[in-house]
């Protein structure tokens, strides 16, 4: 049954959606560094390092100190992998964000209530397999209208 509520909330990912690393910084981080442009994305992007930011195994006051700006003030709620220890695109961690949205709105969403906006399609994929409305975000600045 397709809820008549329209969207009750929408779980959004950070890097690449919300939060943007201009590329003209990245390659200023690269020469202060003395690197190769391109080099510091490509080793922090690498599979065996991204897998401790994500999953939990970087601290969470480490994650809170590489935000550039306070999520708190601008969402609802932030729930962080750091935290939970269950990347995406694993079940638990869409989970965790339904977790959130339940204390929030004091009752149970229906999955169609809740969109995920990622730039990543495989997240998407992940998502809309639990029953969760998905948008795969693959243009900078470019959101879905809500109904």
């Amino acid at each position: 049954m397709t809820s008549q509520r329209g969207t009750a909330a929408v779980l959004l990912d950070l890097d690449g959606v919300v939060r943007f690393f201009p590329p003209e910084d990245e390659a200023d981080a690269c020469v202060a560094a003395g690197l190769p442009p391109g080099s510091v994305p490509e080793t922090a992007f690498r599979p065996g390092n991204l897998g401790p930011a994500i999953s939990g195994s970087v601290r969470d006051d480490e994650w809170r100190r590489a935000v550039a700006w306070d999520l708190e003030e601008a969402f609802d709620a932030v729930v962080s992998s750091a935290e939970t220890g269950v990347p995406k695109p694993e079940p638990g961690a869409y989970r965790a964000g339904l977790d959130v949205v339940r204390r929030l709105l004091g009752r149970e969403p229906e999955p169609a209530e809740v969109l995920v906006i990622d730039d990543s399609a495989t997240n998407v994929a992940a998502a809309q397999a639990l029953g969760l409305r998905g948008y795969h975000a693959v243009t900078r600045g470019v959101l879905p209208v809500l109904p």
